[in-house]
């Protein structure tokens, strides 16, 4: 339950192809855009995929694991076959979640009911908590194949040098600098709390434009420190280039306290309308 709260973290990976707004540099960058892959310039209206994420198999398993010697008071009900990801041109990514109760049946022989319920409660909202950040960081991820508008970035700056880009800008009490060259591009966000440390590396799809395949990033705070890696893997979806798995790897260290866990998204059975 604790690797959940790692999700929302991830969400820097929304900056890796940033928007931006000025009006000279916007025309030179939408040119250096256009070498990025973009879902919006895609022939499709509608994907839906099935989702199968590893975490929360594991979660599942363990919890009928756990809660197996209470059978007889206690009633499990799972709806995975809805949990599955829509992802339209115009209206972005939708994240159709699978469900999960629990229901207590019967009371006797059960040392302590107000404290079972406590118990379920904790478990339900792990199970959200979970689910809501795997749909922020897809949401964040998905973000990277559209192409950029202007109107939300400010006081951006785009200088070409010698084989690559110096991109500044600032964004809702952040800013960011950022360097692009080739098929890596290097970012550091700073804003009050944290300062940001982001390596993304693009290979080319099969139309010969760049789409991301791995981010390393680095988050600095007065409480601690956390690294992560991202790693995508695609598929064919008709004629559109679409990911099939996302695999997130995440090390954080909080007070002297380290955890690291990992887990990998995988789209499946994905359908294009």
């Amino acid at each position: 339950m604790k690797l959940s709260k790692i999700f929302v973290l991830l969400l820097i990976i929304a900056f890796l192809v940033p928007t931006v707004a000025a009006a000279n540099d916007w025309d030179e960058y939408l040119k250096l855009r256009s070498q990025y892959y973009n879902l919006d310039e895609q022939d499709f209206n509608t994907i839906t995929c099935s989702v199968d994420l590893d975490l929360l198999n594991k979660m599942l398993a363990a919890l009928d694991q756990q809660l197996s010697p209470l059978k007889d008071n206690l009633s499990i009900v799972k709806d995975m076959d809805n949990f599955t990801l829509v992802y339209s041109k115009a209206n972005g990514l939708k994240l159709n979640r699978p469900t999960l109760d629990i229901i207590i049946t019967s009371d006797e022989g059960l040392a302590d009911p107000e404290r079972a319920k406590k118990g379920i409660n904790m478990i339900k909202m792990g199970f959200d908590t979970m689910l809501s950040g795997i749909e922020m960081e897809l949401s964040g991820i998905f973000d990277e194949y559209v192409t950029p508008s202007k109107e939300d970035f400010d006081d951006f700056v785009l200088t070409p040098g010698e084989g690559e880009y110096a991109v500044s800008y600032s964004q809702k009490g952040s800013s960011t600098s950022m360097t692009i060259k080739g098929a890596t591009t290097e970012i550091t966000i700073v804003d009050a709390n944290s300062k940001s440390h982001i390596i993304a590396a693009y290979e080319k799809s099969d139309d010969g434009k760049l789409i991301l395949n791995k981010a390393d990033s680095t988050v600095k705070q007065p409480v601690g420190d956390l690294t992560s890696t991202l790693l995508l893997i695609y598929q064919k979806v008709g004629s559109v280039t679409f990911p099939k798995s996302i695999t997130s790897s995440v090390v954080q260290v909080m007070q002297g306290v380290r955890q690291e866990g990992q887990t990998t998204v995988t789209l499946t059975d994905c359908k294009a309308e």
